[in-house]
């Protein structure tokens, strides 16, 4: 059975906003609440698997720190799309050099950022020791070991896995409730789970294929108590 993608789970069902995120462990929680409270703004490198909500864990939390300002303080690049390392070096610091004219602070979002030419990261290196005090800088990588120890020095580094299925709980219960389905035994979730090899995406795929096969069944309460906190995803 083939999934239409304008209205998959993955599309239906994201987070849009910070504290929708389902994270794997208290530990990364306080710590990624830290930063969007501003108690913490060091350079931050957020590693793990592919399909883990690195990158939407990255946006996120730019938006929710930088909400009172334009859309172009936050900047985002990725290996995939630089323009050159000369013209992709000029627009990472005519964007952070900005916000020391009256700017309450910006943010560079590095995706993969073990991917990027040497040339680059060894530039954003020097800009981390510049502009750290204005800019917060947010790096995602699928191998922490492939970048340099003076990146990973100079940043607080989180690990983002898939979540085990208590914490997973109260956003399943939502989304099958919208669906109008029932919520399945807590064996055949985390069967659901483990096939997905780790990956929230190709988990909430499971999920939306179980709720085809199913074909819209009442919705039951949630065996485990009321599963509180409702709504969150990763």
């Amino acid at each position: 059975m083939s999934i239409n993608m304008n209205n998959s789970f993955v599309v239906k069902y994201a987070p849009k906003q910070l504290s929708e995120v389902v994270l794997a462990d208290v530990d990364v929680e306080r710590a990624i609440k830290r930063y969007a409270s501003r108690q913490d703004m060091r350079p931050l490198i957020l590693y793990g698997p592919n399909g883990t909500g690195k990158s939407t864990v990255a946006r996120l939390l730019a938006q929710e720190l930088f909400s009172g300002l334009a859309e172009n303080d936050i900047h985002e690049l990725d290996p995939f799309r630089l323009l050159g390392e000369q013209k992709t070096r000029t627009s990472i610091y005519n964007h952070i050099s900005m916000c020391g004219f009256g700017g309450d602070g910006r943010c560079l979002i590095l995706d993969e950022f073990n991917l990027f030419p040497k040339g680059i990261i060894q530039s954003i290196k020097s800009a981390i020791d510049q502009y750290t005090k204005n800019v917060l800088f947010i790096a995602t990588t699928n191998d922490l070991s492939a970048l340099d120890l003076g990146h990973r020095s100079r940043s607080v580094c989180l690990q983002i896995v898939q979540p085990p299925l208590e914490r997973w709980m109260p956003r399943i219960v939502a989304i099958l409730n919208a669906e109008g389905a029932s919520v399945p035994k807590d064996q055949s979730l985390m069967e659901m789970l483990q096939d997905s090899g780790g990956d929230n995406r190709q988990f909430l795929t499971n999920l939306q294929l179980y709720v085809e096969e199913l074909g819209g069944a009442p919705a039951q309460a949630p065996s485990i108590g009321e599963r509180e906190e409702g709504g969150r995803l990763w």
